[in-house]
């Protein structure tokens, strides 16, 4: 069994997971055993008109607690050697499954995780958070900040973009393939170098196609259709750094641990 220091792990989702998969081993499992509890009954009563005895033994249970981390390995061997019924893969074993890829499979690979440029500049520790004290001590000293040539108004546009992004952080990962995936996360995850990722594809586009990043407030914002055309053209110039070129995938994570 692998330790594992969790980055991050979606406990809701895991508890609507291992619900799910517990739930379909259960029925198969009733199914299977159904005939053998029949032939044990009638053994049962064979011996009973025997007159043969009975013994009970008793029976020691522990609790223990069930976190997290021990629930997330518990769905890691409940779906161990069922890849195809779960639709759940390793990209690392099985490569040639990243072409067929569609939304609901559920992937596990290795990747360089780090946050996106946009949720570096819009953090409280970023750019746009500092720049409330950078204008703050221009006032109060009077001498220039370097921000000068942006008082027409940009700085607040800058800012209130800021504000949009906040409560949550977008993460991107680039795995060995040269293939990248990105995902939302709750504002303040910290997550970044090599790393195990599990998580359920959303979406995913090939080498010549560009999607925005998830969560941006100008983009999810537009009507479906102005999106589509805007994805159809691709990132207006200056504006890369809030797109994510492919081969890709958009994830919704499960966990990222190492």
């Amino acid at each position: 069994m692998m330790l594992r220091n969790f980055l991050y792990l979606d406990e809701k989702q895991l508890g609507q997971y291992i619900s799910q998969v517990e739930d379909g081993l259960r029925r198969a499992s009733s199914r299977s055993a159904s005939l053998d509890r029949e032939k044990k009954l009638a053994i049962e009563a064979k011996i009973a008109n025997f007159g043969i005895g009975r013994t009970a033994t008793d029976a020691e249970s522990q609790d223990y607690d069930d976190d997290g981390p021990a629930r997330f390995e518990r769905l890691l061997s409940l779906v161990e050697g069922d890849s195809e019924q779960f639709g759940w893969f390793d990209l690392e074993e099985e490569p040639e499954r990243r072409s067929s890829l569609r939304t609901g499979h559920i992937v596990e690979f290795a990747a360089e995780v780090y946050p996106a440029d946009v949720s570096q500049l819009s953090a409280s520790s970023g750019i746009l958070g500092m720049l409330p004290f950078v204008k703050a001590i221009g006032r109060l000293t009077g001498k220039p900040t370097g921000f000068e040539q942006f008082e027409d108004g940009t700085l607040d546009a800058v800012a209130e973009f800021g504000a949009a992004m906040r409560g949550t952080t977008i993460l991107l990962g680039d795995l060995e393939d040269d293939s990248r995936f990105v995902t939302q996360l709750p504002e303040g995850t910290e997550a970044d170098g090599v790393a195990r990722v599990v998580g359920k594809v959303v979406s995913s586009w090939g080498a010549d196609a560009w999607k925005p990043l998830p969560g941006i407030p100008v983009y999810s914002q537009l009507p479906r259709e102005q999106r589509r055309e805007l994805e159809r053209k691709g990132p207006p110039p200056g504006s890369e750094m809030m797109w994510l070129q492919g081969p890709a995938m958009h994830l919704n994570v499960l966990a990222i641990y190492q």
